[in-house]
């Protein structure tokens, strides 16, 4: 089909990746893509991550993440999430510390909707 493919293929390929429990792959396909991982792309692996409990891969995700990204709390709070579905509690205590330190994160709001016919 000759489609050259955008960070969206790239975002769907590590989330479907993740998805399977690839997240090794998912990683080592992140690092060979031809232009640079965006928000989507770190945040399917973060996901990921967080689903399959992988400590050091999640890292790796936030801290690109925070880079990208630097004001959004919810990446801090899932990072702090899967601290403690690790068990790991001074982390959690330390991520927590580090939202409170930082008064320019902020909580980004949702929204959703359903049609009904």
């Amino acid at each position: 089909y000759r489609i050259d493919p955008r960070l969206e293929h790239y975002a769907c390929i590590v989330d479907l990746l993740g998805r399977a429990g690839k997240l090794v792959e998912a990683y080592e396909m992140i690092k060979a893509m031809p232009m640079e991982a965006d928000l989507f792309v770190w945040g399917a692996l973060l996901g990921a991550c967080r689903n399959h409990g992988s400590m050091e891969l999640a890292r790796i995700a936030a801290e690109r993440l925070a880079e990208l990204e630097p004001e959004n709390s919810g990446n801090v709070l899932l990072m702090s999430s899967l601290y403690a579905n690790a068990g790991s509690w001074e982390s959690v205590v330390r991520m927590k510390k580090m939202i409170k330190k930082k008064k320019k994160l902020r909580k980004f709001t949702g929204s959703s909707w359903v049609d009904t016919v």
